[in-house]
């Protein structure tokens, strides 16, 4: 990271351009770099899954077969290799969500936007009867009625 960041004011600082735009533009080539450097991350994560699975499926079809110490102790080294990959990547994925809480904070977001939506269909009141038995659907007369009901 360090490389990149020195390739690029060594390349982009001249005495023509002005240190705010190369400054800004900095933040960008930064974030390229951040980007592309957890695409290869996750493609080696992904690769290693794949290879624990196939050395595992081959393991325990050789097993079956012909069971040996080594291949019990194999099987037993690549499920707990897995393990630990599935507990990173369940680490991972909580360290998103609770950054995600952190930022929005107290702010209203889908999440509680949806929950809202559907606390306000499960409170109203679709009709109202009077005391005559007519029903009433309109919003503002069961209102109405409901603060007439009250002071009875």
């Amino acid at each position: 990271m360090t490389n990149t960041l020195s390739d690029y004011f060594t390349t982009n600082s001249t005495p023509d351009i002005q240190p705010t735009p190369v400054w800004q533009a900095h933040k960008a080539v930064m974030r390229g770099h951040m980007i592309s450097q957890a695409s290869c991350l996750n493609k080696k994560s992904k690769e290693e899954h794949r290879t624990l699975l196939r050395t595992l499926r081959d393991t325990t079809k050789a097993n079956t077969v012909q069971p040996t110490p080594q291949r019990m102790q194999t099987i037993t080294d690549t499920t707990a290799r897995l393990n630990n990959l599935e507990l990173a990547k369940t680490a991972h994925i909580l360290q998103k969500l609770k950054q995600t809480t952190y930022m929005q904070g107290n702010k209203a977001g889908k999440y509680l936007a949806t929950q809202l939506r559907q606390k306000q269909s499960n409170a109203k009141i679709p009709y109202l009867l009077t005391q005559g038995g007519e029903k009433i659907h309109n919003p503002q007369d069961i209102n109405d009625n409901m603060d007439n009901m009250a002071t009875y």
